[in-house]
């Protein structure tokens, strides 16, 4: 409903619409189609370009081979919308729209899973596509709801008790494809393996090391393919801790709202370690996105989006500590007694 309604929104009142983009094949372009008109907005016009492209043989598109190989590394969102449209480059959008409905569906289908297991109700998973990040990435089909649909199923399995081979085996491949849509993804196996060495489980912890080696290997062949790292498409994406949240702060154009976003971040981690403890294993995921968060650089923070997208995996922890939390309240009163009850309800029955 989110993309429908933007869609028509843009189709209505904007198309067409001449766009100044900073993927070549979009700017100063003419653009029609609705679905092309939102994703031309803000990154999805990169994932398009990349999806048309496969084989990245025309990297000249973007600014710079850098900015490429920085666009490049989130590579499975491009993989399936080119998978989607059968190669055809006018059925990218509409590709990379269906996968952004379905990833939001097995997004919101895992974190009911999660609520369920930590005994809290199901029903605020359906909250998700109003979660700070959830919108932003629907609006312009980006990766983030795939990266929290792999990374929470990918959890479910991999702590399911007792442990099978097959819950395993597929929980690492869930982790390695959500570090490829996003690199962020990487995190979660990241944070999970360090529980694990925590606890001396050496060889849990090195088969969750292993999950990053699908995207090494595909930053390694970026790196021949284009002659550039990803990290050399700009300094101000990540900075010293703190330093680039303050700057983005200082030359936002809305202030106010960055500053919101960011203490929602710090009350997220909060209850979830209020609800989960320190040593559990998703408080330990939570640390680490925030830990992400407090090194991400101005060009990141200086619009509220931008960094809710990217810590969309903690903004989704978050909604469901404070739904397990509720229940926990509300199951911890006491019954009312006849002084709480009206007269009528304080009668007895005959």
């Amino acid at each position: 409903m989110v993309i429908i309604g933007a869609a028509a929104s843009f189709g209505m009142r904007h198309a067409p619409v001449r766009v100044g983009a900073f993927v070549r094949t979009y700017d100063h372009r003419t653009v029609n189609d609705p679905f092309e008109v939102l994703l031309v907005q803000s990154d999805g016009q990169a994932f398009a370009a990349l999806a048309r492209d496969p084989l990245l043989r025309r990297p000249d598109v973007f600014p710079s081979r850098a900015e490429a190989a920085y666009r490049a590394q989130r590579m499975l969102l491009p993989w399936l919308a080119w998978a989607g449209s059968g190669g055809r480059s006018g059925w990218v959008p509409p590709a990379l729209a269906a996968i952004s409905v379905l990833a939001t569906a097995a997004a919101a289908a895992g974190l009911a899973a999660l609520l369920h297991r930590l005994g809290g109700p199901t029903w605020p998973a359906a909250l998700l596509p109003i979660v700070p990040g959830a919108q932003v990435s629907l609006a312009y089909f980006g990766p983030e709801l795939l990266v929290l649909a792999l990374v929470v199923w990918g959890y479910l399995l991999w702590s399911r008790t007792p442990p099978t081979r097959s819950h395993v085996g597929w929980a690492l491949a869930l982790f390695a494809l959500g570090a490829l849509a996003r690199e962020t993804g990487a995190l979660v196996a990241g944070a999970l393996a360090l529980h694990e060495a925590v606890h001396r489980r050496w060889g849990r912890a090195t088969l969750l090391g292993a999950t990053l080696a699908p995207l090494v290997a595909w930053l390694l062949f970026l790196r021949v393919r284009l002659g550039a790292w990803p990290t050399g498409a700009g300094a101000t994406r990540l900075e010293a801790p703190f330093v680039g949240l303050i700057r983005g702060v200082q030359i936002s154009a809305a202030p106010l709202s960055v500053v919101v976003i960011a203490a929602l971040g710090a009350v997220s981690v909060l209850v979830v370690v209020a609800v989960l403890g320190w040593r559990h294993e998703l408080t330990i995921v939570a640390l680490a996105h925030a830990g992400f968060g407090v090194v991400l650089g101005r060009a990141v923070w200086v619009q509220w989006e931008f960094p809710t997208r990217v810590l969309l995996t903690l903004y989704g922890l978050g909604l469901v500590a404070l739904a397990v939390l509720a229940r926990r309240v509300g199951s911890e009163r006491p019954p009312p007694t006849a002084a709480d009850l009206s007269p009528t309800e304080a009668l007895p029955s005959r």
